[in-house]
Protein backbone atom coordinates (compact mmCIF):
# COMPACT_ATOMS: atom_id res chain seq x y z
CA UNK A 1 0.00 0.00 0.00
CA UNK A 2 2.80 2.37 0.97
CA UNK A 3 4.57 1.48 -2.24
CA UNK A 4 1.49 2.40 -4.28
CA UNK A 5 1.16 5.70 -2.42
CA UNK A 6 4.83 6.44 -3.07
CA UNK A 7 4.42 5.59 -6.73
CA UNK A 8 1.36 7.85 -6.87
CA UNK A 9 3.27 10.73 -5.27
CA UNK A 10 6.24 10.38 -7.59
CA UNK A 11 3.89 10.30 -10.58
CA UNK A 12 2.22 13.53 -9.45
CA UNK A 13 5.62 15.18 -8.87
CA UNK A 14 6.80 14.07 -12.29
CA UNK A 15 3.68 15.56 -13.90
CA UNK A 16 4.15 18.81 -11.97
CA UNK A 17 7.77 19.02 -13.07
CA UNK A 18 6.72 18.50 -16.68
CA UNK A 19 4.10 21.26 -16.35
CA UNK A 20 6.66 23.62 -14.77
CA UNK A 21 9.15 22.83 -17.53
CA UNK A 22 6.53 23.54 -20.21
CA UNK A 23 5.59 26.86 -18.55
CA UNK A 24 9.24 27.89 -18.24
CA UNK A 25 9.99 27.04 -21.86
CA UNK A 26 6.82 28.81 -22.97
CA UNK A 27 7.68 31.91 -20.93
CA UNK A 28 11.23 31.95 -22.25
CA UNK A 29 9.79 31.85 -25.76
CA UNK A 30 7.44 34.76 -25.02
CA UNK A 31 10.25 36.77 -23.48
CA UNK A 32 12.45 36.13 -26.49
CA UNK A 33 9.67 37.30 -28.82
CA UNK A 34 9.14 40.38 -26.68
CA UNK A 35 12.82 41.29 -26.76
CA UNK A 36 12.91 40.78 -30.53
CA UNK A 37 9.94 43.15 -30.93
CA UNK A 38 11.54 45.80 -28.73
CA UNK A 39 14.77 45.46 -30.68
CA UNK A 40 12.84 46.14 -33.90
CA UNK A 41 11.36 49.27 -32.37
CA UNK A 42 14.78 50.41 -31.18
CA UNK A 43 16.01 50.28 -34.77
CA UNK A 44 13.13 52.32 -36.18
CA UNK A 45 13.52 55.87 -37.43
CA UNK A 46 10.49 57.24 -35.61
CA UNK A 47 10.42 60.32 -37.84
CA UNK A 48 9.99 58.14 -40.92
CA UNK A 49 8.56 54.80 -39.73
CA UNK A 50 5.59 53.72 -37.63
CA UNK A 51 5.52 51.27 -34.74
CA UNK A 52 3.79 47.99 -35.60
CA UNK A 53 1.04 47.92 -32.95
CA UNK A 54 0.30 44.21 -33.41
CA UNK A 55 0.78 42.46 -30.05
CA UNK A 56 2.51 39.14 -30.68
CA UNK A 57 3.16 37.99 -27.08
CA UNK A 58 0.68 36.73 -24.50
CA UNK A 59 -0.31 37.24 -20.88
CA UNK A 60 2.03 39.46 -18.83
CA UNK A 61 4.49 39.70 -21.70
CA UNK A 62 1.68 40.97 -23.89
CA UNK A 63 0.92 43.69 -21.34
CA UNK A 64 4.57 44.73 -21.28
CA UNK A 65 4.71 44.72 -25.09
CA UNK A 66 1.48 46.74 -25.39
CA UNK A 67 2.66 49.33 -22.86
CA UNK A 68 6.01 49.80 -24.59
CA UNK A 69 4.49 50.02 -28.07
CA UNK A 70 1.79 52.49 -27.03
CA UNK A 71 4.35 54.70 -25.29
CA UNK A 72 6.86 54.72 -28.16
CA UNK A 73 4.10 55.05 -30.74
CA UNK A 74 2.74 58.18 -29.05
CA UNK A 75 6.24 59.62 -28.80
CA UNK A 76 6.95 58.92 -32.46
CA UNK A 77 3.68 60.37 -33.74
CA UNK A 78 4.07 63.59 -31.76
CA UNK A 79 7.74 63.95 -32.75
CA UNK A 80 6.88 63.37 -36.41
CA UNK A 81 4.12 65.97 -36.37
CA UNK A 82 6.31 68.49 -34.53
CA UNK A 83 9.22 68.19 -36.94
CA UNK A 84 6.82 68.49 -39.86
CA UNK A 85 5.42 71.72 -38.43
CA UNK A 86 8.89 73.10 -37.80
CA UNK A 87 10.01 72.30 -41.33
CA UNK A 88 6.86 73.66 -42.98
CA UNK A 89 7.95 76.12 -45.67
CA UNK A 90 5.16 78.44 -44.62
CA UNK A 91 6.89 78.86 -41.24
CA UNK A 92 10.16 79.96 -42.80
CA UNK A 93 8.43 82.10 -45.47
CA UNK A 94 6.31 84.23 -43.14
CA UNK A 95 8.62 87.21 -43.58
CA UNK A 96 9.34 86.66 -47.25
CA UNK A 97 8.46 89.09 -50.02
CA UNK A 98 6.23 86.42 -51.57
CA UNK A 99 4.16 86.21 -48.40
CA UNK A 100 3.99 90.00 -48.11
CA UNK A 101 2.56 90.14 -51.61
CA UNK A 102 0.15 87.23 -51.20
CA UNK A 103 -1.20 87.88 -47.70
CA UNK A 104 -0.48 91.56 -47.07
CA UNK A 105 -1.32 93.99 -45.88
CA UNK A 106 -3.59 92.66 -43.15
CA UNK A 107 -1.84 89.27 -43.03
CA UNK A 108 -4.98 87.57 -41.71
CA UNK A 109 -3.99 84.06 -42.84
CA UNK A 110 -0.39 84.43 -41.70
CA UNK A 111 -1.36 85.59 -38.22
CA UNK A 112 -3.87 82.77 -37.83
CA UNK A 113 -1.23 80.30 -39.01
CA UNK A 114 1.30 81.61 -36.47
CA UNK A 115 -1.18 81.35 -33.61
CA UNK A 116 -2.31 77.81 -34.47
CA UNK A 117 1.11 76.41 -35.33
CA UNK A 118 2.87 77.94 -32.34
CA UNK A 119 0.23 76.50 -30.03
CA UNK A 120 0.51 73.04 -31.62
CA UNK A 121 4.30 73.01 -31.40
CA UNK A 122 4.34 74.15 -27.78
CA UNK A 123 1.71 71.57 -26.82
CA UNK A 124 3.61 68.83 -28.63
CA UNK A 125 6.97 69.70 -27.14
CA UNK A 126 5.48 69.87 -23.64
CA UNK A 127 4.09 66.36 -24.16
CA UNK A 128 7.40 65.08 -25.54
CA UNK A 129 9.17 66.46 -22.46
CA UNK A 130 6.71 64.64 -20.21
CA UNK A 131 7.19 61.41 -22.16
CA UNK A 132 10.98 61.76 -21.88
CA UNK A 133 10.96 61.96 -18.09
CA UNK A 134 12.14 58.71 -16.53
CA UNK A 135 9.46 58.70 -13.82
CA UNK A 136 6.70 58.92 -16.43
CA UNK A 137 8.19 56.03 -18.39
CA UNK A 138 8.25 53.96 -15.21
CA UNK A 139 4.71 54.94 -14.24
CA UNK A 140 3.30 53.75 -17.58
CA UNK A 141 3.48 50.10 -16.48
CA UNK A 142 2.44 50.47 -12.84
CA UNK A 143 -1.34 50.40 -13.26
CA UNK A 144 -1.27 46.89 -14.72
CA UNK A 145 -0.72 45.10 -11.40
CA UNK A 146 2.20 43.05 -12.69
CA UNK A 147 4.73 41.17 -10.61
CA UNK A 148 8.07 42.84 -9.99
CA UNK A 149 9.70 40.53 -12.51
CA UNK A 150 7.66 41.98 -15.39
CA UNK A 151 8.03 45.54 -14.15
CA UNK A 152 11.80 45.08 -14.04
CA UNK A 153 11.70 43.52 -17.49
CA UNK A 154 9.72 46.49 -18.79
CA UNK A 155 12.20 48.97 -17.31
CA UNK A 156 15.16 47.05 -18.73
CA UNK A 157 13.60 47.05 -22.19
CA UNK A 158 12.47 50.68 -22.08
CA UNK A 159 15.72 52.16 -20.83
CA UNK A 160 18.33 49.68 -22.02
CA UNK A 161 21.68 51.42 -21.61
CA UNK A 162 20.17 54.91 -21.61
CA UNK A 163 21.30 56.96 -18.63
CA UNK A 164 19.11 59.51 -16.88
CA UNK A 165 21.62 62.18 -17.90
CA UNK A 166 20.88 61.42 -21.55
CA UNK A 167 17.16 61.81 -20.92
CA UNK A 168 17.79 65.14 -19.20
CA UNK A 169 19.89 66.28 -22.18
CA UNK A 170 17.02 65.38 -24.50
CA UNK A 171 14.65 67.44 -22.36
CA UNK A 172 17.03 70.41 -22.57
CA UNK A 173 17.20 70.07 -26.35
CA UNK A 174 13.40 70.01 -26.57
CA UNK A 175 13.19 73.13 -24.40
CA UNK A 176 15.75 74.86 -26.63
CA UNK A 177 13.77 73.89 -29.73
CA UNK A 178 10.64 75.40 -28.20
CA UNK A 179 12.53 78.57 -27.33
CA UNK A 180 13.84 78.94 -30.89
CA UNK A 181 10.42 78.37 -32.44
CA UNK A 182 8.69 80.75 -30.05
CA UNK A 183 11.25 83.41 -30.88
CA UNK A 184 10.62 82.89 -34.59
CA UNK A 185 6.83 83.04 -34.23
CA UNK A 186 6.80 85.95 -31.75
CA UNK A 187 9.12 88.01 -33.93
CA UNK A 188 7.18 87.15 -37.07
CA UNK A 189 3.96 88.24 -35.40
CA UNK A 190 5.54 91.54 -34.30
CA UNK A 191 6.81 92.22 -37.82
CA UNK A 192 3.46 91.44 -39.42
CA UNK A 193 1.62 93.58 -36.88
CA UNK A 194 4.07 96.40 -37.58
CA UNK A 195 3.45 96.10 -41.32
CA UNK A 196 -0.31 96.06 -40.78
CA UNK A 197 -0.24 99.10 -38.50
CA UNK A 198 1.87 100.98 -41.06
CA UNK A 199 0.32 99.55 -44.19
CA UNK A 200 -0.08 102.97 -45.81
CA UNK A 201 3.62 103.67 -45.55
CA UNK A 202 5.26 100.76 -47.36
CA UNK A 203 5.22 99.08 -50.75
CA UNK A 204 6.93 96.17 -52.47
CA UNK A 205 9.29 97.39 -55.18
CA UNK A 206 12.03 95.40 -56.93
CA UNK A 207 11.45 92.42 -54.60
CA UNK A 208 12.04 94.42 -51.44
CA UNK A 209 10.06 96.39 -48.88
CA UNK A 210 10.33 100.14 -49.20
CA UNK A 211 9.11 102.47 -46.44
CA UNK A 212 8.18 106.10 -46.64
CA UNK A 213 10.58 107.15 -43.85
CA UNK A 214 13.96 106.23 -42.44
CA UNK A 215 12.34 105.84 -39.02
CA UNK A 216 10.08 103.03 -40.26
CA UNK A 217 13.02 101.37 -42.01
CA UNK A 218 14.95 101.34 -38.74
CA UNK A 219 12.00 99.95 -36.78
CA UNK A 220 11.49 97.20 -39.34
CA UNK A 221 15.18 96.28 -39.45
CA UNK A 222 15.40 96.22 -35.65
CA UNK A 223 12.50 93.78 -35.48
CA UNK A 224 14.01 91.55 -38.16
CA UNK A 225 17.44 91.62 -36.49
CA UNK A 226 16.09 90.02 -33.30
CA UNK A 227 15.80 86.75 -35.20
CA UNK A 228 19.59 86.59 -35.46
CA UNK A 229 20.39 87.73 -31.94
Amino acid sequence: MKKKIFIGITTVIAILLIIVAVVVVRDLGEERKLKDEVNKIANLDLLEEDVDMTIITKNEYGIVEKTIKEYINEYGKIAKETVSLMQDKRTTNLLSIDNYEQDGKEFIESKAYIKDTQEKINTNISRLIELTRKENMQDAIKDNNLDDYYIDLYNDLMFGNIKEEELNNTIEELEQAAEIMNKLFDTSMKVLNFLTENQDYWVIRNDRVEFSSAELVNEYNNLISTLNS
